[in-house]
């Protein structure tokens, strides 16, 4: 867990019993669960995860834990310990009065911050629900606790710390001032413990904190246990633009090392996308909805802990029973995209069936071993351990990935290194310019799912350059054409087909494609293609309209009439007696008409003129004695 996350506590609904009720309950939880242990021993399957029998630090319910220096601190219900890192004896132990101990965070000069529900920490030195201890667990006088207030004397509590760079704290928690000032269950402090009078109180009146994480842009997301998540500029205004709106209460918040967050809650919906009690975001607040509904269910149905492992997978813990549908108990492994990894066997985990008990805590050791803490018992064949356990992990086998020709894509496989016995699954992706071709290696194909892996693995996947084909159709608007696949990988085939659009027909594929058939197939493809499909009109006839001028000039007449699309005609014009034929107009022009390629309806006019010519006039005188004319 990384100091600058906040704790992750359970929830506290009434005062803790003293240590002595603690010792008689874990041994009343051996007694329930000796028979149960005993009758599945023989048909138990081998476990990946084991219970650490050389560490043993039974104290008591365990919130947070921190490990800085070789010293390895815990919260036990009122308490601070500092436990051997490697067999969890006590080494040093703080005992404070008034309520528990539920958050920790180391500052980077070692020193160790400490919050909960105390009144005195240590019995006897004052402190108001945050103190700082130095590196040797004595109080660090140059930090005065702040005053924390509420309407409710039993809800002043701080249960989550971040520690910003600059060296300011963050507190959340059931509160409602600080040093005398409105903070609605988030404040920050200076230094030296005073209330930062700069960060605004924006939270909602009644926010009780059940999950606080500081981003590495300096905002805040804060989760309310009785309401929904919000996020904070570094000043402590609203920035809630673009977040997913995550209501009915939030338990848990973590962010992952690719920058997403898991957020843990009491919803079952989000964005009207199922959500059961766990989800996660984009680095930019918006819902990821390619991480898979891991469906919590039972107990008090709620995630409190996550670690993320170097693998990539995410071990939850919490107070649950399912998950994906599956007996899990308080404890089940994911993978990257929130599915449930089936080959994940560790020791039984007793809660009992109270709301407040289960897994709170994960620490992750520099051996790979990693620390659990809560308020349960593990059993391991005959050893058990209670709150604080170790477990050891399964011996992990690394898968080498490579690809082939360097620059033509990637390969990842989830998780990137696989426990004893487990499962990988291998994606290849092309880069521009190329395909995916096979896998080679310890996978073979076109997929890739390592299954039962017991030893290191080594994947290649092969890629292949691909040509683009360019297609064009003639005339435009007459038809479609597609070649798939496009691009082709080298060497490859593609299928390319015509499509006629209504009143055309296919004629012929011209380019890189030749033919009269529909489909074309482009072989051993090695180089850039370009195919053109041709098409033609469907047969229609086209009306020629013949007209004389004048009338009575003569006739026109055309051959053929009506012309096939795309046809020719003649047409002659017949002058009538006295009369000459002068020229033609309309679609033909001159004295002689052919209209070629008709593709509509055409207008032909012959103009004529009468013949020049002679008439004889009768003279006669009367009487004709009489003279001449």
């Amino acid at each position: 867990m990384h100091p600058s996350q906040a704790a992750r506590p359970l929830p506290q609904l009434f005062p803790p019993p003293p240590r002595k009720f603690e010792r008689l309950k874990r041994l009343a939880r051996w007694a329930a669960g000796a028979a149960l242990a005993l009758g599945a021993a023989a048909t138990a399957q081998a476990q990946h995860w084991k219970l650490d029998a050389s560490f043993k630090a039974d104290q008591g319910s365990t919130h947070a834990m921190v490990q800085h220096d070789g010293k390895l601190w815990a919260t036990f219900l009122t308490e601070l310990v500092r436990l051997n890192v490697n067999s969890g004896a006590d080494e040093q132990r703080l005992d404070g009065k008034g309520g528990p101990v539920f958050a920790l965070a180391l500052q980077a000069d070692g020193k160790l911050l400490a919050a909960g529900g105390f009144t005195e920490f240590p019995v006897g030195e004052p402190a108001s629900r945050v103190v700082r201890l130095n590196p040797d667990g004595t109080r660090d006088t140059s930090f005065t606790s702040p005053t924390i207030s509420a309407l409710l004397p039993h809800n002043r509590l701080v249960k989550h710390l971040a520690v910003q760079a600059d060296g300011k704290i963050l507190i959340a928690g059931n509160f409602g001032q600080v040093d005398g000032a409105p903070a609605h269950g988030l404040a920050r402090l200076n230094a030296d413990g005073s209330r930062d009078a700069s960060f605004q109180n924006t939270l909602p009146d009644h926010f009780l904190a059940g999950g606080l994480l500081l981003l590495p842009n300096g905002q805040i997301l804060a989760g309310a246990n009785n309401g929904q998540l919000y996020r904070l500029n570094p000043d402590g205004s609203l920035a809630n633009d673009g977040l997913a709106y995550v209501a009915s209460g939030v338990t848990m918040l973590h962010r992952l090392a690719s920058g997403k967050i898991l957020v843990g809650g009491g919803f079952t919906y989000v964005e009207h996308k199922p959500y059961e009690k766990l989800l996660r975001l984009n680095a930019d607040g918006t819902l990821d909805t390619s991480f898979a509904n891991p469906r919590i269910q039972g107990g008090s149905e709620q995630v409190q802990a996550v670690q993320e492992l170097p693998n990539g997978q995410i071990l939850i813990g919490g107070n649950f029973t399912q998950v994906h549908g599956q007996a899990r108990e308080h404890l089940a492994l994911l993978n990257a995209d929130g599915t449930l990894d089936n080959q994940f066997n560790a020791p039984a985990v007793d809660g009992v069936i109270t709301y407040s008990r289960g897994i709170s805590s994960f620490l992750l050791q520099d051996s790979g071993k990693l620390l659990v803490g809560g308020w349960f018992s593990m059993r391991d064949g005959t050893v058990m351990r209670s709150d604080v356990v170790r477990l050891i992990p399964p011996a992990t086998h690394a898968i080498t990935t490579a690809i082939s020709p360097a620059g033509s894509g990637t390969v990842t496989c989830s998780p990137s290194s696989v426990f004893e016995g487990g499962n990988a699954t291998c994606t290849a992706t092309a880069n521009a310019g190329f395909v995916f071709d096979s896998f080679s290696g310890d996978c073979t194909g076109t997929t890739c799912t390592l299954t039962n892996v017991t030893s290191p693995k080594s994947v290649t996947a092969n890629f292949t350059t691909t040509h683009a084909i360019t297609t064009a159709i003639s005339p435009k608007g007459s038809g479609t054409v597609g070649c798939s696949p496009n691009p082709v990988p080298n060497g490859g085939i593609a299928i390319c087909k015509a499509t006629a659009k209504k009143g055309f027909v296919f004629d012929s594929f011209s380019g890189d494609c030749s033919g009269t058939s529909s489909t074309c197939a482009l072989t051993n493809v090695t180089s850039a293609q370009h195919v053109t499909a041709k098409f033609t009109a469907k047969a229609t006839t086209h009306a020629i309209t013949a007209t004389a001028n004048p009338a009575a000039g003569g006739t026109v007449s055309c051959t053929p009439n009506p012309v096939p699309n795309g046809g020719d005609a003649t047409c002659t014009a017949t002058a009538n007696t006295g009369y000459t034929f002068t020229s033609f107009s309309g679609d033909c022009t001159g004295t002689t008409c052919t209209l070629t390629n008709v593709t509509s309806v055409k207008n032909v006019t012959a103009k004529f003129t009468a013949k020049a010519t002679t008439h004889a006039i009768t003279a006669t005188a009367n009487p004709a004695a009489g003279g001449t004319v």
